[in-house]
């Protein structure tokens, strides 16, 4: 194994061995830059007398092998290791975003997409859940309205009269008769 090596503007220099990175970082001479891979940097400036360096690279199915060779030495030996799962990765994504997409009508809400409670039991009262008129065969409503406390003090003339409402069949509009009987 070799310590890699940069000069004082940091510009690579010829790998040396660890026991004289040892040495130049106990002396002070040198400070390190990077711990993987492991590189020192020297405190002075130098000559950048470096050697050929050959860099190999063998691509395989399974991995890729790098070397590089500076002077008949080997200075540098590393594989790859390539992933192979990525295609079963892909597949399993794809078939989760399908069935995903498929039952996206038929799940149940998330939990933060309800209404609040509060909102839900005001929206129950103004709501006519199951028209009456669709059970029973409704043939007329009696309705007490005091109009004062609703409308305020300038309808309380019509306190005096009741409103008396005729349904006379499915689907016909609501009469409306003050007093007395529908038809009298």
């Amino acid at each position: 194994m070799k310590v890699f090596v940069r000069n004082h503007d940091g510009a690579p220099l010829m790998p040396c061995t660890p026991a004289k990175a040892r040495k130049l970082l106990r002396a002070g001479k040198a400070r390190m830059v990077a711990r993987a891979p492991f590189t020192i940097q020297l405190g002075w400036q130098c000559e950048g007398h470096v050697q050929a360096v050959v860099v190999g690279i063998d691509k395989g199915s399974g991995m890729t092998g790098i070397s590089c060779v500076g002077n008949g030495e080997v200075l540098l030996a590393a594989e790859i290791r390539h992933r192979r799962d990525v295609k079963e990765k892909l597949d399993t994504r794809r078939a989760h975003r399908r069935s995903r997409r498929l039952r996206k009508w038929y799940r149940p809400p998330r939990f933060l997409n309800r209404a609040s409670s509060t909102r839900g039991g005001r929206l129950l009262r103004y709501q006519v859940r199951h028209p009456i008129w669709q059970t029973y065969p409704v043939l007329s409503y009696r309705i007490d309205l005091d109009w004062a406390s609703v409308y305020g003090p300038e309808w309380a003339l019509l306190a005096r009269v009741q409103p008396y409402s005729a349904v006379l069949a499915v689907g016909s509009p609501v009469l409306v008769f003050f007093g007395g009987t529908p038809g009298a």
